[in-house]
């Protein structure tokens, strides 16, 4: 009987424990289940923080980088600008050459063959000296000027180079060996060249003396009392003897 008593009296005490118990379990869920999900809430945010910050980072990088670049493109624009400017009056000073060089080679091609049928004449109306070789130089002028190879620059150098050594003949004075046609007879002498103004002939035996007549085309034969000057002007031509002054007959200078 007092182990029935007892055995009741212990299933009331439990039985007036289990709402006490279940209340502590109700209020601790209430308080772990919204602490649990904040938790969860404050973790998630800070991997989408995390996750931002770094594509922040990323994101700032990349911008630095495109803002470095846009310096720089920007700085080689400027190059650029300048670049193309400089070009542009590089080539507008290349096209105003060009246009230049054009009328220069319209112009210089007739000044060319101008100067050389000028040398012709010179040589065909002046005196007879030195005729095989400036004859020759005159050819080989000519067949230069007609190759369509040889440029313009080229001809005009060779031209001016024939113009010169006609110009040359003017300042200086020559002695040379030659046969001439003399009053129908074919002599051979010494002929001394004054420049371009006059040619005088002496024969090897000092005997006969002449002169070239431009107007005439020929030689003529000098007075006697010319040989002596003559004959010291061939000396001197031939730097056999020192320069003294002499009585030439060079005639009168037609002035065109």
């Amino acid at each position: 009987m007092k182990l029935k008593i007892t055995l009741i009296i212990t299933i009331l005490l439990i039985a007036a424990d289990i709402p006490i118990l279940w209340a502590k379990d109700k209020i601790k869920e209430k308080i772990e289940t919204p602490l649990k999900l904040a938790i969860q809430t404050r973790q998630k945010s800070q991997k989408e923080l995390d996750k931002w910050e770094k594509e922040r980072i990323k994101l700032q990088a990349k911008y630095d980088a495109l803002l470095e670049k846009n310096n720089t493109l920007t700085k080689k624009r400027s190059k650029l600008i300048l670049t193309e400017a400089s070009q542009k009056a590089f080539n507008d000073e290349l096209s105003k050459r060009e246009k230049e060089s054009r009328q220069i080679s319209e112009e210089i091609g007739p000044f060319i063959e101008n100067v050389y049928a000028q040398i012709e004449d010179l040589i065909a109306s002046g005196l007879p000296f030195l005729a095989q070789e400036r004859t020759s130089r005159m050819s080989k002028l000519k067949v230069t000027l007609q190759d369509e190879k040889v440029s313009l620059a080229e001809k005009y150098r060779k031209v001016m180079e024939a113009l010169l050594i006609e110009a040359e003949y003017g300042n200086t004075i020559e002695v040379y060996q030659e046969k001439i046609q003399l009053q129908q007879k074919e002599l051979l002498g010494n002929i001394f060249r004054l420049g371009r103004i006059s040619l005088f002939f002496l024969t090897l035996d000092h005997k006969t003396a002449a002169y070239f007549n431009v107007a005439q085309k020929q030689w003529t034969v000098l007075d006697n009392r010319y040989l002596s000057d003559i004959h010291a002007a061939i000396e001197m031509g031939s730097k056999r003897r020192p320069i003294e002054l002499l009585c030439l007959p060079i005639g009168k200078l037609k002035v065109q």
